[in-house]
């Protein structure tokens, strides 16, 4: 009887020892994969905190590269521009002009043959005197009806409308120009508006100053060489100083005041345009 009871006794504790050894068994798989849980999720943290300064550094760096590349802010257009152009005509009663613009640049903006004057236009005059390797440029405001017709001219355009108009002339003191003396033998001056171009044929006006003085006939004929002087006065604190250069009959505007000699018979020789410049 005890035999059989210690019998038990030791199957009992063998199946107690087996039991509680697989319980371990499985705490120390589940201990173990909790840690490798811990372990894995730590060393994810820790990658996260070591990438998270990288991702600023990388935004600093992108928005430095991003300030470099982007463009300065442009100034506003004006909707000003300059143009040149040949002076067709003019018709002041409608402020408007005929040109024929200059295009001198590929890509420069282009006004049609029709150009409105603004309701403030100026004209200048310019002068440019070359001398001695430099340039002394006079300038003067003056009616848009001295402007030479045919003539090359500067434009300031703004909002489609002439602002500015520049008539430039270049008159080189190296090479001024003598005129030759009256012939009074058979030869005479007069003073005249000039009117009207022709062929070879001027119509003018003639300006009588003095009682004796000898009339021509509105039309007056051209000589085969006749010269056309273009003289400018410089007038400053040195005195006065005259240069005069050949130019075409183009270069004078209609309507302005002429000297001309006649010669012997009753044809202009010269034609001579002055200007006074300060």
């Amino acid at each position: 009887k005890h035999s059989k009871i210690f019998v038990v006794i030791i199957m009992s504790l063998f199946i107690f020892s087996i039991l509680f050894s697989g319980c371990a068994v499985v705490a120390e798989e589940e201990t173990t994969e909790k840690v490798e849980e811990e372990i894995v999720e730590t060393k994810e943290e820790a990658e996260e905190k070591t990438e998270e300064p990288e991702e600023e550094e990388t935004e600093e760096t992108d928005k430095e590269e991003q300030k470099e590349i982007e463009p300065e802010p442009q100034k506003e257009e004006t909707g000003q521009f300059f143009v040149n152009a040949i002076l067709k005509s003019y018709d002041l009663n409608n402020n408007a002009l005929v040109i024929e613009q200059l295009i001198n640049e590929p890509n420069e903006t282009e006004v049609g043959p029709n150009l409105e004057l603004a309701g403030n236009y100026k004209v200048t005059r310019s002068v440019l005197i070359r001398k001695e390797g430099t340039e002394e440029e006079y300038q003067k405001q003056i009616s848009l009806d001295k402007v030479p017709l045919g003539t090359e001219v500067g434009i300031k355009v703004e909002d489609g409308k002439a602002i500015s108009i520049i008539s430039q002339f270049f008159i080189d003191a190296a090479s001024t120009a003598d005129i030759q003396e009256v012939n009074p033998e058979n030869e005479f001056f007069i003073n005249a508006i000039l009117k009207n171009v022709e062929g070879n044929t001027i119509k003018i006006e003639q300006l009588i100053n003095e009682p004796n003085e000898t009339e021509v006939g509105p039309n007056l004929e051209l000589a085969g060489d006749y010269r056309v002087y273009i003289s400018v006065v410089v007038r400053n604190d040195e005195g006065e100083k005259e240069y005069v250069n050949e130019a075409s009959l183009g270069k004078i505007p209609l309507g302005s005041e002429v000297g001309i000699i006649v010669n012997k018979d009753g044809q202009a020789r010269a034609i001579i345009y002055s200007m006074m410049v300060e």
